[in-house]
């Protein structure tokens, strides 16, 4: 476990909560606050809060939603508790501790009055007041035993004050239950994502029932997917989806003509199927036609169409179940495109294979490979995307390259000129992840911002122009 305190400045303002009293604001206020950092543990995920990455991102995630007043906020990675003191916007409110207790998050208010707990169980969406005596007693025992219904002014108080008629009580109404995504994705014209609970849902068009929720009609908005399986994450294809379940199983569902869905026949499927073969993924990803994943060993798998050889098989025949990719290469993921896949390998190396008539495979040629062929300039990489017909990579150091079709300036490197192999996107920013579309690639910088190049008629840059771009633009800040 990490053992320092990391304690740094955060803003709070408890903003249009309109109650009867103060203590009342305070209470609803504070109410709300722990859905969200029950939407921040659920994010972060207990089991990574002793790293510095799992710290480092509650901490982060913690700036974005306390705006305002002055308040300090530590995080105790030993006791894997958030503490908040000192405020000056609610002065009655001399510390604020989440901690969690049985897989229950509790938060503890210490009042100038007493102290009051609140307690929101995960993925209940529901919240509780009441106030304690002993705040040591929190953890010992279960919240309902740790609750009394201490009278603190304004709060759990059902007893008439000298001269006030008695207040009324009443009983809370539940809140709705929170959803967190934990991933998103989007494909030709529908959209999935995965929650922090492991629900997959899924939106848009549906004629061959790649939304998965057992029937081919268009949904608005999101339905959830069949089978009540917990996934880890989710890709969307053309007309196809497939995930990977916590337990390591690949399903898929939608179109599935050429043996896309793995599941050792041809015919579309409104609900998950699970990808033959028993083996163990790790990650997923659903191309224009045909799918690939990565196994827990390291082995690289795929399946559907392969007339450019994008299965990497030594052949061009189609496959209606999962084929090992040829070359023993110990895969860390993989991404699948129009007609070619690419993968990383956990020594950083990118390999490509399928279609390379625009130079998409980055080896130096335009000549399609039905194995994988490694991308060429000895880069490292630390993640890959395949488009439409380019790929975008970004190392290790934070650089961004592209290679293949760059005919509306998707590779960013300042021209229109297809490239056989990578060239770095002209901008000197650095990167944190990257996405190839079908003629324009968009990524993120270490600093939070969006960049975009390439293709633009429908505004796809979000520049404010319609206007091609060689080069990075970034996107305007709604």
């Amino acid at each position: 476990m990490v053992g320092a305190l990391l304690v740094f400045a955060a803003f709070v303002s408890f903003q249009n909560v309109f109650t009867k009293t103060r203590e009342q604001a305070e209470l609803a206020a504070l109410k709300s606050v722990v859905r969200e950092a029950q939407a921040l543990l659920a994010i972060s995920g207990a089991d990574r809060w002793d790293t510095q990455a799992g710290l480092d991102a509650v901490t982060g995630a913690l700036e974005d939603w306390l705006p305002t007043q002055a308040l300090s906020v530590g995080v105790v990675a030993d006791d894997s508790d958030l503490v908040v003191t000192e405020s000056d916007t609610w002065p009655d409110i001399t510390e604020l501790t989440f901690t969690r207790s049985n897989n229950t998050l509790l938060m503890v208010v210490a009042l100038d009055a007493g102290a009051c707990v609140v307690t929101a169980p995960p993925h209940s969406g529901t919240v509780q007041g009441g106030c304690v005596t002993n705040l040591d007693a929190i953890g010992e025992s279960s919240p309902s035993e740790a609750v009394t219904n201490q009278q603190i002014p304004g709060i759990n108080n059902t007893t008439a004050q000298p001269g006030q008629p008695a207040p009324t009580t009443t009983t809370a109404e539940p809140e709705p239950e929170l959803v967190v995504w934990a991933q998103t994705t989007a494909g030709a014209n529908h959209s999935c994502g995965v929650t922090t609970a492991g629900d997959a849902y899924c939106w848009g068009y549906n004629g061959s029932g790649q939304l998965g929720n057992g029937n081919s009609t268009r949904q608005t908005t999101p339905v959830k997917v069949l089978g009540n399986h917990s996934y880890e994450s989710i890709s969307a294809g053309n007309n196809h989806t497939c995930a990977v379940s916590i337990d390591g199983d690949a399903y898929c569902w939608g179109a599935g003509a050429n043996g896309r869905l793995g599941n050792g026949n041809t015919i579309d499927q409104n609900a998950p199927v699970k990808v033959a073969g028993n083996h163990s993924f790790v990650s997923i990803a659903a191309g224009a036609n045909h799918s690939c994943g990565v196994t827990t060993a390291g082995d690289a798998y795929c399946w559907g169409y392969n007339g450019y050889g994008q299965l990497g098989n030594r052949n061009t025949t189609a496959q209606n179940a999962p084929v090992k990719v040829a070359g023993n290469h110990n895969f860390r993921t993989v991404t699948a495109g129009l007609g070619h896949t690419c993968g990383i390998t956990t020594a950083g190396d990118a390999y490509c294979w399928g279609s390379g008539t625009s130079g998409q495979l980055g080896n130096g040629n335009i000549t399609n490979q039905n194995a994988p062929v490694k991308v060429a300039g000895n880069h490292n990489f630390r993640t890959v995307t395949a488009g439409l017909g380019h790929t975008c990579g970004i190392t290790t150091a934070g650089d961004a390259y592209c290679w293949g079709s760059g005919t509306s300036g998707q590779l960013g490197n300042g021209n229109i000129t297809n490239q056989n192999a990578p060239v770095k996107v002209l901008d000197g920013h650095s990167y944190e992840s990257i996405s190839a579309g079908g003629n324009h690639s968009c990524a993120l910088t270490t600093d939070g911002d969006a960049y975009c190049w390439g293709y633009n008629y429908d505004g796809q840059l979000g520049n404010g122009t319609t206007a091609n771009q060689t080069t990075p633009v970034k996107v305007v800040e709604p």
